[in-house]
């Protein structure tokens, strides 16, 4: 069971589940970050800051899943999907055009896939986290502590293995 406090930051996860949490930024016009080639995210997770992480998960941008959006959802947000052809992906721009018969796909750039692995040995506690992006060789924290802010990833204990 996963719980995500959207204010605090605090992400409350029983050991040992498998959960997916979409994240994503915004530049600094305000817009949301469209990633690029050679781009990563990395989500890590610690006993305490600045301390070593018991677990990171990095992402790399160039990971895609095949999706079938409704033309509504297609028009909500028309750069969030690419399409296919002659070995490469290609983002659809804002004057792009839905057309049913067109295979779309969606970046999996923003997607923390945590697996049992990363929880296994880790005991009911509360711990710390925090998430960057890695773009043109600069560091950006995306979420971290600041002095309003501390994320914390909460382990919650399970009855069976």
């Amino acid at each position: 069971m996963i719980n995500i406090d959207t204010e605090t930051y605090l992400i409350e996860l029983t050991r040992g589940d498998n959960a997916v949490i979409e994240f994503s930024a915004k530049d600094d016009g305000g817009n949301v970050y469209l990633p690029d080639t050679g781009d990563k995210l990395v989500f890590a997770v610690a006993k305490a800051r600045n301390k070593d992480y018991i677990f990171q998960i990095e992402n790399t941008f160039g990971e895609y899943a095949q999706v079938t959006p409704t033309e509504a959802e297609f028009n909500a947000d028309k750069t969030k999907y690419f399409t296919y052809s002659s070995g490469a992906y290609t983002r659809c721009t804002a004057a792009s055009v839905y057309n049913s018969s067109t295979n779309y796909y969606v970046s999996l750039f923003w997607n923390i896939a945590i697996v049992p692995e990363d929880t296994k040995g880790m005991k009911s506690n509360t711990y710390v986290w925090d998430l960057q992006l890695e773009s043109d060789g600069k560091i950006h924290t995306i979420i971290g502590e600041t002095d309003t802010l501390d994320p914390k990833f909460k382990i919650w204990g399970e009855v069976s293995e």
